[in-house]
């Protein structure tokens, strides 16, 4: 008989739209375990966009307790 395959390690998705950027830690079955949302703001730059997404990105990954060094 065969060992059992680890758990595949938590994914972070990103849906980047031209009004809010979500972000969200889901399992490799597709349970949701974080989520989070902000405004976009493309009219104040990209830096900022991408400001915002390393946020959400952050703050998804924190609240699901995933190791963000």
């Amino acid at each position: 008989m065969s060992d059992p395959q680890p758990a595949a390690p938590p994914g972070l998705a990103v849906d980047l739209g031209g009004t809010n950027v979500r972000a969200a830690a889901v399992t490799a079955d597709g349970q949701i375990l974080a989520r989070r949302q902000a405004l976009t703001q493309p009219q104040l730059g990209l830096a900022h966009v991408l400001d915002r997404i390393a946020e959400a990105v952050g703050g998804a990954a924190t609240e699901a307790g995933l190791n963000t060094d």
